[in-house]
């Protein structure tokens, strides 16, 4: 009876640890890493498509200019499309805790300063 008494304390003792994934892998390290690989995706489409133009180029090397210059035009345009929607869009939404923190402890901060300046005012 007593070695089952002991089992079964030994479990939750191993229970009451937490395993190495929950010990290493946190939600702050999930986010991270979430962010990072949408950031790798996002600069392979660039990468990609930048090849695409090259292999056009060379396919045709005299390729008239404005041609060339679409397909400039349409890789900055790719480029700043996806930062925009990379640090505008989806950094907010993946981070969106760490944000709401900070404003939370900015507007602590705002308020200790008032106080203060409303007390050298008096």
């Amino acid at each position: 009876m007593s070695e089952q008494v002991n089992r079964e304390q030994q479990r939750a003792g191993r229970r009451a640890q937490p395993s190495l994934y929950e010990e290493y892998i946190t939600p702050k390290l999930k986010k991270d890493l979430t962010f990072g690989l949408v950031g790798f995706l996002g600069m392979c489409m660039g990468i990609f498509h930048y090849a695409y133009i090259m292999k056009q180029w060379l396919m045709d090397p005299y390729m008239s200019y404005t041609k060339l210059g679409v397909y400039a035009v349409t890789f900055i345009v790719h480029v700043f499309i996806s930062i925009y929607f990379y640090l505008v869009k989806y950094y907010p939404v993946v981070y969106a805790d760490e944000i709401a923190q900070e404003n939370a402890e900015l507007e602590e901060l705002r308020k200790k300063d008032e106080e203060i300046k409303s007390r050298k005012n008096q």
